[in-house]
């Protein structure tokens, strides 16, 4: 039964103290494990809980037990402790020392004596490792959550961002125990003190996310293409308004979870009760009623269905970061595969936001996928596997640098996915080809081989770059030819003879006049277009002279 209790007890500090009864359970149960009036844990008296909760912290004091509880055992079954008979055990004494340091070191730092820096580096230095504590994030997924909170909602609106929507996720917050300034008094008529205080983030409320915005503004970090927060939530009630999306509440009326109609949002507005938002009706004659809603929810395929998420930048015409199949072995990403065969083995220059630009290599690629000659893989629960082909038979796609369409977010069918491939960084971060259901995501980080691409579709072959021919190419136009092929050779030509200007865009203006020179009757291609397509290439050769 004693070992029962401990555990409990030691459960509930380490996940953190945030009630009085709690931390009294925590640190009887202390008193009771070391026994020995002589090796007590520290008394938790009225004075103390009263200051702890007039500041509103408690888990230093939930830490200090925890950490102490870590190294409890049974006396019975230790015979340095001698039975219950026995008053003297140097463990006790070492273990009631250690939290008299570390209860020393947390005063300093409430007094203002130390500051949180020098604070996590002694207690490093005292072998207690680091005080504050983020978890991974790569635990904390919000994109696999069913339900969203109303800060994440507007988070979302506001920077189409999972990694800012994980930041206002309270359930991520309760785990983020961090370093809070404070102000306080050691007595009623006491001096006013300021320190800070080991506590777990506050629960997300949208005066958070104004705050955060101010930062962002001030300094300078704002991204172009954020939405205000203002913004954002007057987006999110004219949806709820006109009953394009809905949410969920506790009605304080029943107690009950309910949908909240859509002709309340004309009279609801947003209040913080308790350190938490919550919604309230405006009284006709001014002023807000009682009434109203608590842990109000929006399902996440309908907010992402009316806000979608923001795809990479299109760089037009950029083919220079493609994975390519004839160069090394291997796989790459499903849409590089898709990629080469619409621009004819990166020979043709494309325009990517035109849907029929698509449709065709993907039908092509996908019919030999799904009769298994063109192998595929997928990532699953971290595990890379094999994706059997008939899967992908008669598959909906969602295709790059398109908006999802939503009967594919909010229907059951598994459907393709498509996102451009940036570099490898966006990829493994989540700008990648999946396999998805209103549900979430079933394979991520999909790969086709490459052999198997090359065989099937094998555009840079040596007859190919042989040739004297151009290749039938596009631009923004179907059926409009490119001759940018041409001036790729040439400028490479002009590398290998060492006669390439130094400035990108000197080479460009040389090699637009080549190009209308040498061949008349060739497609015009402006200097500026030129150098868009070869900068790359050209601060990388001239890295390596």
């Amino acid at each position: 039964m004693r070992r029962s209790q401990g555990r409990w007890i030691r459960r509930r500090s380490y996940e953190g103290i945030n009630d009085i009864r709690a931390t009294v359970a925590a640190h009887e149960g202390l008193r009771r494990s070391f026994g020995s009036a002589r090796h007590q844990a520290p008394s938790l008296t009225s004075t103390s809980i009263f200051h702890y909760v007039s500041i509103g912290e408690i888990p230093d004091l939930a830490k200090i037990s925890w950490r102490m509880l870590l190294i409890r055992r049974d006396r019975q079954d230790d015979p340095s402790c001698g039975g219950r008979e026995a008053t003297e055990s140097p463990i006790l004494s070492a273990a009631t020392e250690r939290s008299q340091e570390l209860e020393e070191l947390f005063q300093k730092v409430r007094r203002g004596e130390l500051m949180p820096d020098a604070a996590e580096a002694e207690a490093e230095r005292l072998g207690f490792g680091k005080l504050a504590n983020t978890p991974d994030p790569s635990g904390f997924d919000p994109m696999k959550q069913a339900w969203w909170a109303l800060p994440m909602v507007i988070a979302w609106i506001a920077c189409r961002s999972p990694e800012i929507v994980r930041e206002y996720w309270d359930r991520y917050r309760s785990v983020c125990v961090e370093w809070h300034f404070c102000e306080w008094r050691e007595r009623a008529d006491g001096p006013v003190r300021g320190g800070h205080f080991l506590a777990p983030r506050r629960p997300a409320t949208i005066s958070s996310l104004y705050l955060a915005e101010k930062r962002n503004w001030e300094n300078g970090s704002s991204a172009a293409e954020m939405t205000s927060i203002d913004d954002a939530k007057a987006q999110l009630w004219a949806a709820l308004s006109q009953n394009e999306v809905q949410a969920a509440g506790i009605d304080t009326a029943t107690n009950l979870r309910t949908p909240i109609p859509d002709h309340a949002w004309l009279d609801l507005t947003t209040i913080e009760e308790r350190g938490r938002e919550v919604l309230r009706f405006r009284e006709p004659r001014g002023g807000l009623s009682s009434r109203g809603y608590d842990d109000v929810v929006f399902r996440r395929q309908n907010i992402l269905a009316m806000w979608q998420p923001r795809r990479p930048e299109v760089c037009e015409g950029d083919v220079s970061s493609q994975i390519r199949p004839d160069e090394e072995t291997g796989y790459m990403p499903l849409y590089c595969a898709a990629h080469w065969i619409a621009t004819k083995g990166c020979t043709l220059q494309i325009e990517p936001l035109d849907l029929e630009v698509w449709k065709r290599p993907f039908s092509q690629l996908l019919s030999r996928i799904s009769s298994n000659e063109v192998a595929v893989t997928g990532l699953r629960e971290g595990q890379r596997e094999k994706i059997e082909g008939h899967i992908f038979a008669g598959i909906s796609v969602d295709y790059p640098f398109a908006d999802t369409p939503g009967e594919l977010l909010l229907g059951s069918e598994l459907y393709l996915s498509n996102c451009r491939y940036v570099d490898d960084k966006h990829w493994r971060k989540g700008f990648n080809d999946s396999l998805q259901t209103r549900y979430g995501c079933k394979w991520s980080h999909l790969m086709v081989l490459k052999s198997d691409v090359l065989r099937h579709w094998p555009f840079s072959s040596p007859e190919n770059e042989n040739s004297t021919t151009p290749l039938a190419t596009k631009t923004g136009a179907p059926g409009r030819p490119s001759s940018m092929h041409l001036v790729e050779r040439e400028y490479r030509a002009r590398g290998d003879r060492g006669d390439t200007k130094a400035s990108i865009g000197e080479e460009a203006k040389v090699l637009s006049e080549w190009l209308r020179s040498t061949h008349p009757d060739a497609p015009r291609l402006t200097p500026k277009t030129i150098a868009n397509r070869l900068r790359q290439e050209h601060r990388m050769r001239k890295a390596q002279k």
